[in-house]
């Protein structure tokens, strides 16, 4: 457009210059003829007085010709040189042609001289025939001086019409040579400005379909925050009807469309330090109030003074990326976890023989010395606390074994409130004596349930609350007791059944939780604490646990004032199981059973307990001894009794070559921890019983005569 103003601005300019310069010209050529025509006139009118002095010179000569003497004669003389110097001035005063005055002044100069230089002569008739020759003479090259000179005036006016008319036409007919051009110039660029048009209409069509059917959103935006233009796309992926309506509704994009205000500075900043944002990624609002993840990549347009006028961008929806992200990371840390838990277990299991062995030591030993006690005595209440211990140790090792997935538990009857007392005398140890904590436990019922996961969930939703008032102290308090679900708990948790539960209640006076991470505190990973402080597992673990026992667990928190976890779980009415009084009678026998351990204090130690109820012992340390001792006399044996690890041979495999030499010979074989043996390979190889270490008195003396007395009807057939 500027060019076009350009091109037509100049082309008027140039027609007003040669119209001006025509115009200049014609009126120096009309200046030129009316100043022919006015000395033409001027000189015509000298002419007519000339003749007229002429004529009254003449009849001067004939009235005084006669009556002249010489002195009279003189002053004729000198009349006549006055008339002729006058005649000289006029001619040379008019500007006619130079050539004509000089043609025609000699014979000027001589009528005059004849005039002048005639000797009057007395004859009268001479006088006058010579003022008469005189007289004519003049008059006629006067006429004729005349006729010169309105000819010369006439060709002069029509040169100086003629190149008038040439300058005209010339002019004229430049103007439409230049008018031709110009016009094939405009017409050129009339024609260049509609193929522009159509350039432009067809890229703005093309823009614009690119624009509404475009899957990616598309925007254009002020930097005060109002969008200008949306594309369907974009209006659609953040909820809206139709771009009119988005475009309507935002007016402030910093508030209503950023969930993070912060992401909209810097954002601006970026633009108008760089001029262009590229994939930055931030979370935005959707007209329902829900946000999803956008990667924008923008450019910014500047005016002359380098402010910026506008944002044009692309906007892609990235929350299905970032889940996947956040699921990788998920997956990654899971790893990470399942990786730590496999070492754990690796540990746990290497611990658990060796550990659990010392414990078959303790516990067995102690119940030795706890049978010789004096009844009531200090020392028996000591080896009492002593033989209660070895058992807590016993049940903590084999939570560990459950924890690191090492060992299968069958789910029993938990008594809720043994497992929350147990929970709070370990948190007592390890929680800051600045938190105080408050237990109010009411129920005796129990769960169905495991005890080691019992025990983590209260352990986890103590330790989260304890960790919440870690830095300025509170307190913790611990409710549990029995409900029946009203109406509006069963409508809050649907999936929870009807019925009797136990409620359980775990309270911090803590800085609470916000509003926006309620919903995900019981995702897995999902932790506010800084790095080292926590995983993000236990709560996911507690809500796995609540869930796995047909359960609910809910969170109310105010931030300022603390959060409260409840935990609603089924009660079970099933009794527990009493273990028997260490007091009680044991089975007695009088089978002869070989006793195989490659603990030697252990192998003693079962010589003793079976020993003291009747039974012939022979206690072994060594696996290949004992094997040669049995091929020596497989009849002298009724019970083989063996350890699983034993460094030259494994119990499994003694076993093996024992039935091979006696299949009806029957076998117990104890472990402390071993993953090459389970209960359903000890079966098959023909191992009677398969039982974990440590093993009480009671427990391993019912299980000797429970094994003795299967075997009995085989041996009999």
């Amino acid at each position: 457009m500027k060019s076009i103003r350009t091109r037509l601005a100049f082309s008027f300019f140039c027609i007003v210059f040669l119209l001006l310069i025509q115009g200049i010209l014609a009126y120096q050529n009309i200046r030129s003829i009316s100043e022919i025509q006015k000395r033409a006139y001027g000189h015509q009118m000298r002419i007519e007085d000339l003749k007229i002095r002429l004529a009254n010179a003449r009849l001067f000569v004939f009235k005084i010709i006669g009556t002249l003497n010489p002195s009279q004669m003189d002053a004729l003389k000198d009349r006549f040189a006055n008339e002729r110097a006058y005649l000289e001035k006029a001619l040379a005063d008019e500007r006619i042609d130079r050539k004509i005055i000089s043609e025609n002044f000699e014979m000027y100069s001589e009528i005059i001289n004849l005039q002048y230089d005639f000797r009057f002569r007395t004859a009268q008739g001479l006088i006058n025939l010579e003022s008469k020759r005189l007289h004519e003479a003049l008059v006629a090259e006067l006429m004729n001086l005349s006729q010169i000179v309105q000819q010369r005036s006439a060709d002069q006016i029509e040169k100086a019409y003629g190149r008038t008319l040439r300058y005209t036409f010339g002019i004229l007919i430049a103007a439409l040579i230049f008018a031709a051009i110009l016009a094939v110039i405009l017409a050129r660029t009339l024609i260049d400005r509609q193929q522009a048009q159509l350039e432009i209409q067809k890229s703005e069509e093309k823009y614009r379909n690119i624009f509404n059917n475009a899957v990616e959103g598309f925007f254009r935006s002020t930097p005060d925050g109002r969008f200008i233009d949306v594309n369907p796309a974009f209006s659609k992926m953040i909820g809206y009807e139709s771009p009119e309506e988005l475009v309507s509704s935002i007016s402030d994009i910093g508030t209503q469309y950023y969930v993070d205000p912060a992401d909209r500075d810097r954002y601006r900043t970026i633009l108008q330090q760089a001029g262009t944002v590229d994939d930055m990624e931030f979370r935005v609002k959707r007209k329902d109030g829900s946000t999803l993840w956008v990667s924008d990549s923008t450019r910014a347009y500047f005016d002359e003074d380098g402010n910026v006028v506008r944002y044009e961008g692309i906007v892609n929806d990235i929350t299905e990326r970032k889940k996947a992200e956040k699921e990788k990371e998920q997956l990654q840390a899971q790893l990470v976890q399942a990786r730590k838990m496999e070492a754990i277990g690796t540990l746990a299991g290497g611990i658990a023989h060796d550990f659990n062995n010392i414990l078959t030591s303790i516990i067995g030993y102690t119940e030795l010395v706890l049978e010789d006690a004096e009844k009531g005595s200090q020392l028996e209440t000591s080896l009492q606390e002593v033989f209660a211990a070895g058992k807590r140790a016993r049940d903590l090792v084999q939570q560990i074994l459950t924890f690191a997935r090492k060992s299968e538990t069958q789910p029993q009857p938990i008594p809720i409130k043994e497992a929350a007392r147990e929970a709070l005398r370990f948190l007592r140890s390890t929680i800051p004596a600045h938190i105080e904590i408050k237990q109010d436990l009411k129920s005796d019922a129990s769960v169905m349930g495991e005890s080691s996961q019992i025990h983590q969930l209260f352990l986890n939703l103590c330790t989260n609350a304890a960790q919440a008032m870690d830095s300025d102290g509170g307190v913790l308090q611990i409710h549990v007791k029995d409900t029946d679900l009203s109406e509006t708990i069963l409508k809050k948790h649907p999936d929870i059944k009807a019925g009797r539960h136990i409620e359980i209640s775990v309270s911090d006076t803590g800085p609470g939780i916000p509003e926006e991470h309620l919903d995900s505190i019981f995702e897995p990973y999902y932790t506010s604490k800084d790095i080292g402080e926590g995983t993000g597992l236990g709560l996911a673990v507690v809500h796995g646990i609540v869930k796995s026992y047909g359960g609910e667990i809910s969170v109310e928190s105010t931030v300022g004032k603390g959060t409260v976890f409840t935990v609603y779980l089924p009660i079970t009415e099933t009794d527990p199981e009493e273990p028997g009084p260490a007091s009680k009678r044991l089975p007695e026998g009088i089978e002869r059973i070989l006793f195989v351990d490659d603990e030697e204090p252990i192998a003693k130690m079962g010589k003793a307990i079976l020993g003291r109820l009747g039974y012939q012992v022979t206690a072994v340390s060594d696996s290949l001894e004992a094997l040669a001792l049995f091929r020596s006399d497989p009849a002298a044996f009724d019970l083989v009794v063996t350890d699983m690890s034993m460094p030259q041979k494994n119990g499994d495999k003694l076993a093996e070559e024992i039935l091979e030499i006696r299949p009806d010979i029957a076998v117990i074989l104890c472990t402390g921890y071993s993953k090459q043996i389970d209960d359903r390979k000890a079966k098959k190889i023909g191992i009677r019983a398969f039982v974990m270490k440590p093993l009480d008195r009671l427990q391993l003396t019912q299980l000797v005569r429970k094994v003795l007395d299967e075997a009995k009807p085989s041996r009999a057939e």
